[in-house]
Formats: C-alpha cells, sequence, structure tokens
C-alpha cells in the first residue's frame, strides 16, 4: 500500500458498480482474484491512461487502489494483470453492449454519428 490519495479509483469504482461491471464479470465465470485484477485494471486505465506494463506499475507503486479491494497488488505478478487484461479482452463485445446501453441511461447520452469525407482527415 502506497499511502497515495484514492479518491480517483473510489469514484471509478464506484461508477464500475453503476454500470453492474463486477456483476457482469461474476457472470462471466471470473473468480474473485480475476475479477478484482480486471476492475483494477480498468480503472488503472482510467485513472493513469498507458500501456499494460505502465498500468501494472501504477497499480503497485503510485496508487492506493489495494486498500478499496484489500489486495497487495504488489505482491501479484504481472501474469495475473496481463491475463485480466485477456479476459476483458476475450469478452469485449459480452461487456461492451450492456454496459454501453447503461451508460446511455444513467448519463442521458443521446447517440451521435460524425460523418467526415475521406479528404477532411482531421489529425
Amino acid at each position: 500500500m502506497t499511502g497515495a490519495p484514492i479518491g480517483i479509483e473510489h469514484a471509478a469504482l464506484e461508477a464500475l458498480r453503476l454500470l453492474a461491471l463486477p456483476d457482469k464479470l461474476r457472470e462471466l465465470g471470473l473468480n474473485q482474484r480475476q475479477q478484482t485484477c480486471a476492475l483494477a485494471t480498468i480503472i488503472g486505465r482510467m485513472a493513469q491512461p498507458g500501456s499494460e506494463r505502465a498500468t501494472n506499475k501504477w497499480l503497485r507503486k503510485s496508487s492506493s487502489i489495494g486498500e478499496l479491494f484489500r489486495i497487495d497488488f504488489g505482491a501479484l505478478s504481472d501474469m495475473a494483470l496481463y491475463r485480466a487484461s485477456d479476459q476483458l479482452c476475450r469478452h469485449k463485445r459480452v461487456l461492451e453492449t450492456p454496459i454501453f446501453t447503461m451508460a446511455k441511461t444513467l448519463f442521458d447520452l443521446q447517440p451521435v454519428v460524425h460523418l467526415i469525407r475521406s479528404h477532411e482527415h482531421l489529425f
């Protein structure tokens, strides 16, 4: 545990709970440790976007997220976190659809389509 501030981690976890993501991960057959690693990986990407390696380092050295999950991420192998990312990718379609639907409802979002002509790329 780092003793670092935990505000963003707590807010992100509550947002994922509102979207029922922990329940969905459980329904997909992830055990408690796998769920924790998957949620922490998502929260890490939300709080400090970067590569998987950078996210793992952030979880261990810069975040107090372990206090929310009651787990020492410093004691986990990189492979445990990489496997969690693999599981999220494997179930991407199953996870995205209900989460997107729930987010639209929670935040009253309206779908918007932007059309750009091929010669008008914006960089």
